[in-house]
């Protein structure tokens, strides 16, 4: 599921980059961002290591089921401050397993592109 996303951040740059888009664009979001966590176009066996267990990465993951929306805690230090960076902050979830995503642009203010970075938060 995704929810409708409305930014945390109150100014104008934040306001126009962040995914505030159609729910269709945000849901292709969640699915491009799912395919590549769980190497789900992989065509032999992928595995991760946690230090505990092995776990296969590309089975079926019930992408309807995941949650992708903006956090607000994120968006706060270990001491509670307000980061100062210029990203944006959400939460996915898909199943038991949590991530924070992390989206800044690289480049200059016309051609920037967008940078996607995936942290396990569980």
């Amino acid at each position: 599921m995704v929810k409708h996303i409305q930014s945390v951040k109150s100014n104008i740059l934040f306001n126009k980059m962040n995914i505030r888009t159609t729910l269709e664009k945000q849901r292709k979001i969640v699915e491009k961002l799912i395919q590549l966590l769980y190497s789900v176009n992989v065509n032999y066996e992928m595995y991760e290591f946690d230090g505990h267990q092995l776990k296969k990465l590309n089975e079926h993951v019930d992408v309807s089921s995941a949650i992708f929306e903006e956090y607000p805690p994120y968006y706060l230090t270990k001491c509670g401050k307000e980061r100062e960076t210029a990203k944006l902050f959400y939460r996915l979830s898909v199943g038991e397993h949590k991530y924070r995503v992390e989206i800044r642009w690289k480049g200059n203010i016309y051609d920037a592109s967008p940078q996607f970075q995936i942290h396990a938060d569980d």
